[in-house]
């Protein structure tokens, strides 16, 4: 417990308290002092400590593995993306969910044909939906087919409620077709997405629809449609 609490206590002093004591505490015996070390090294972004980052992804116990990850992700350092991504798959599926959103987190672009490739092989619908986010979160313009064909018709409207807004983060051409096939999903949460991403990354060349949304047979719909012409400015 002493061991933790030092641990703890080096995540508020500036670089994590020297890498000296940093490496004695990463080899700790105890998984909760280890744990605790790794958050700290994220707490304070110490980047001389990457290659202990790199051994905690490694670490046998998955409680020092998803601290290592989250630590990874306020890094932001590309140079751990390999370690992250051999991680999917090896444990619980909290240790995946962590992986995927600290890839998204770090803006790791190159990782979005690794997690397309990881969706194709099958996972649980939380791994999904967190996949298909971080492909936007990503840019990931490679992955916009894949969106508009499996998704923008899923049979969950959550699932294409987050299609049109992966779209729009991906804003290519192909892209905005897909949204604007969106303006008449029968649900009003996915018409409501549809247009403010039209809003967004069409603009007043999507008049027409927006315009259309104003007569929408729902009110939430109609009350967006007038937010995001008013936005427009048009």
């Amino acid at each position: 417990q002493s061991r933790r609490r030092a641990a703890m206590l080096l995540g508020c002093l500036k670089q994590g308290g020297g890498i000296e004591n940093l490496r004695l505490l990463c080899q700790d015996d105890e998984p909760e002092v280890r744990a605790e070390l790794v958050r700290s090294i994220g707490k304070q972004q110490v980047s001389q400590a990457v290659p202990l980052l790199c051994r905690a992804l490694c670490d046998p116990e998955e409680s020092v593995r998803e601290a290592a990850v989250l630590a990874a992700a306020e890094l932001g350092d590309a140079m751990l993306l390999d370690e992250l991504l051999a991680l999917l798959g090896s444990g619980r599926e909290d240790l995946d969910y962590c992986v995927i959103r600290a890839v998204g987190d770090m803006g790791a672009r190159e990782a979005g044909s690794f997690l397309v490739g990881h969706l194709a092989g099958g996972v649980s619908r939380q791994l999904e939906y967190a996949i298909v986010e971080t492909l936007g979160k990503l840019a990931y313009r490679e992955a916009s087919e894949l969106v508009v064909r499996r998704y923008l018709n899923h049979a969950d409207p959550d699932f294409r409620r987050l299609a049109v807004y992966t779209l729009g983060e991906l804003a290519d051409q192909e892209s905005l077709k897909g949204v604007e096939e969106a303006v008449g999903d029968p649900h009003w949460s996915v018409r409501i997405a549809a247009l403010r991403v039209l809003g967004k990354i069409g603009g007043g060349r999507e008049l027409p629809l927006l315009l259309r949304g104003v007569n929408d047979a729902d009110a939430m719909v109609r009350k967006h449609a007038i937010t995001v012409l008013g936005e427009l400015r048009n």
